[in-house]
């Protein structure tokens, strides 16, 4: 370094500085001074960016922790869902299998998808989630074999019953109710499926269940008959007079003897009594369709032989025999035989008896009756074969006349049930029946007969139909039968408010709401026949005998007679017509007979309340 010379004009060559000794020593000073600050800055720095660096590798590991949790989290809850719809629902301990194995599967997915120090920190975390769901999963194999038990339980408990069902010897009855109670409840009780305390609940009721199938066994045991149909079936009747014997003897499972006071039996007595009428009920049917089919097939059997064909004369060879072996009732057996005889005539005689002005009588006022609405049942339409027997009748004209008369016959009872129906959702929606039971109403009267009761039953065990509305419904189809048999129109009973026949909101006012002592007695005075049916629970049944008694119908003096012995058909029939207005709202029975065709009398199996 070279120092900068200076020529002074001073001669002594001396120059000066003004300075003191300590004048540099001053600033350098000062300069040290600034380079400590700056090491310390650098060092601040140095510690701020080694603390920043610190937090943000902090919040990179405790992201990663919180990411790694999510995905355990769901990795085991998705697990844990797929069980209930795995289908080794009964053989779960492969569950706990699974979950060790796809947890191994995890444990290495995080391992190494994270650092060392991540992993080191959230491996606790991982084991947490682990250990959680592996429970859960035990608690859910547990659960299940719980489930698979009571399923068993159940299946032996259906199979159990169905063993009962097709038992055919009480000795096969026996042998299975010993096993069931020996070997599949009381081993339930040992794998704790069931205490001591439902042990000996599920017991009672299996021995009460199996003493109904068994003393009801004894009670059928030889008693059948066949239906109209040709199917073998029990003799309900036969089985209800067995029960009421006090000489028939009968013992229940554990050999105790059932007398004909015992709840047990008389229980059995009700049931076969309620079988036995909707037995009778539809073989009344089965026949009457039958006799309908035979009494149309041996009529066009006439019509053949008049006409004198092929067919005609050898359906004529066997009429006389298999009329005689055919299921029909004798008169009606007399009626076709006076019918094929005076055909016979006709043709021998080179003549037709109905071309005369009796048979031109005898054809208008049946037709008149036909189109009136009086004939709807099979008793009155006997008239149209006594006419043909008479040879009043052309056979061809006859069998016309007898098909109209029960088309135009379903075609009122079409209208009648729809108003029925509709009277029926109404009186539900005011009693407070459940949701969907207007819809179990229209699909019951696509059931057999003898099915309507258990799903009604069904329906009121479920909760969708309240005990009120049920007793209600049976109370109306009750009214409404004896309201026919009596004469009284559909339209005033079902329709028309202001009628003073109309029955629906004297069925509300019985059936909604609590009923005290105070609403009874005002009942009482403006309904005929309310009374109550049990003194327990104190409900409340409109009888109907009653309360039509002061009651006045429509059509109250319109009656088809029964003919008179002796009396001429012609002469009946004219004497009928003298009772018989046009009415196309004509009840259907109006001769107290039931309807053939309406299915409101085995809508349901009504309650015998009188």
């Amino acid at each position: 370094m070279k120092l900068p010379r200076y020529k002074s004009d001073n001669s002594s060559g001396v120059v000066s500085s003004n300075r003191s000794l300590t004048t540099g020593t001053q600033t350098g000073g000062a300069i040290a001074d600034i380079g400590a600050v700056a090491l310390s800055k650098i060092a601040e720095y140095g510690a701020m960016k080694n603390n920043h660096e610190a937090k943000l590798r902090r919040l990179d590991i405790n992201t990663n922790k919180s990411l790694s949790d999510s995905m355990m989290f769901g990795k085991t809850s998705e697990f844990e869902n797929s069980l209930e719809t795995r289908e080794d629902f009964l053989t779960p301990e492969n569950w706990l299998l699974d979950f060790d194995k796809q947890s191994k599967g995890w444990e290495k997915e995080f391992k190494t998808g994270l650092d060392e120090q991540t992993w080191t920190e959230y491996q606790p975390l991982y084991y947490q989630k682990f250990f959680e769901s592996r429970n859960k999963v035990v608690t859910a194999i547990n659960n299940q074999k719980l489930k698979n038990a009571g399923h068993a339980f159940n299946e032996s408990l259906n199979t159990y019953n169905k063993t009962l069902e097709n038992a055919t010897s009480l000795r096969e009855m026996e042998t299975a109710y010993e096993l069931f109670t020996d070997i599949h409840l009381a081993d339930n009780v040992k794998t704790n499926l069931f205490d001591n305390d439902k042990f000996n609940k599920v017991k009672e009721e299996t021995k009460q269940y199996t003493n109904i199938k068994y003393s009801m066994f004894q009670a059928t045991e030889g008693l059948n008959i066949q239906s109209p149909n040709g199917s073998k079936e029990i003799d309900w009747n036969s089985v209800a007079s067995r029960l009421k014997n006090k000489n028939f003897k009968m013992v229940d499972i554990e050999g105790n003897e059932v007398t004909v006071d015992d709840d047990l039996r008389q229980g059995l007595i009700k049931e076969a009594t309620e079988l036995f009428n909707t037995q009778n009920g539809l073989h009344t049917k089965q026949k009457e369709e039958n006799d309908k089919s035979d009494k149309k097939d041996f009529t066009n059997r006439i019509i053949s032989l008049e006409t004198g064909s092929k067919e005609g004369a050898e359906g004529a060879k066997n009429f006389m025999a298999d009329l005689e072996k055919s299921n029909l009732e004798p008169a009606m057996k007399l009626t076709l035989r006076t019918a094929y005889n005076a055909s016979l005539n006709n043709m021998k005689n080179g003549k037709n008896s109905w071309n005369s002005v009796q048979g031109t009588q005898a054809l208008s006022l049946v037709t008149y009756m036909v189109g009136s609405g009086a004939m709807d049942t099979e008793a009155e339409r006997q008239v149209i074969f006594d006419l043909m027997a008479n040879g009043l009748l052309k056979p061809e004209t006859a069998l016309s006349l007898y098909d109209k008369s029960i088309s135009l016959t379903k075609n009122r009872n079409v209208f009648k049930k729809d108003l029925t129906t509709r009277a029926t959702s109404m009186l539900m929606k005011e009693i407070g029946a459940g949701e969907g039971i207007l819809s179990l109403l229209d699909n019951i009267q696509n059931v057999p007969a003898e099915q309507r009761t258990a799903m009604l039953t069904q329906a009121l065990s479920s909760g969708r139909m309240t005990q009120e509305a049920y007793n209600a419904m049976n109370n109306m189809f009750s009214l409404l039968a004896q309201g026919e048999r009596k004469g009284f129109t559909y339209e005033n009973m079902l329709v028309n408010q202001r009628h003073p026949n109309y029955i629906l909101n004297d069925l509300i006012s019985t059936y909604k709401g609590s009923m005290n002592d105070a609403r009874l007695q005002e009942l009482q005075t403006r309904i005929d026949g309310i009374q109550g049916t049990t003194a327990t629970d104190k409900t409340f049944y409109i009888m109907p005998t009653e309360y039509f008694t002061k009651k006045t119908p429509s059509n109250a003096n319109m009656v088809v007679p029964q003919r008179l012995e002796g009396e001429g058909v012609l002469e009946y029939v004219k004497r009928a017509k003298k009772l018989i207005k046009r009415n196309d709202n004509l009840p259907s029975v109006i001769t107290g007979d039931n309807i053939e065709t309406l299915d409101i009398s085995d809508l349901f199996i009504m309650p015998d309340f009188e």
